[in-house]
């Protein structure tokens, strides 16, 4: 079975690990950045990141190899509009164009 983790602020990614989620509560990003260093160095297959704290790790993130699948997600303070934005800058790294979310004017 592939291996999965979140990274998160503790009341963000507790709930995950009922789901046989490897959970990584961090305080701050640059605990995350290491969180995310492990995560990659032990390859797992993908690896969920809440949004605050991907704009805070916005540099490493676009640093990672074009192997290492990190999915940006909301945390319990709502939805910010950085996984979305993650998502179509990769969608449109990968095939030129914007697929998903030309038609919404973004």
């Amino acid at each position: 079975m592939p291996k999965l983790a979140f990274i998160g602020h503790r009341d963000a990614v507790l709930a995950f690990k009922a789901l046989g989620v490897h959970v990584l509560p961090v305080s701050g990003p640059d605990e995350a950045r290491v969180a995310l260093e492990r995560c990659l160095e032990q390859e797992y297959a993908i690896v969920f990141l809440t949004e605050p704290l991907a704009q805070e790790l916005a540099e490493c993130l676009a640093a990672l190899p074009s192997r290492a699948v990190v999915t940006v997600i909301p945390d319990h303070r709502g939805n910010t509009g950085a996984g979305r934005a993650r998502l179509k800058r990769l969608v449109e790294q990968a095939i030129g164009v914007d697929m998903l979310f030309k038609e919404e004017g973004n």
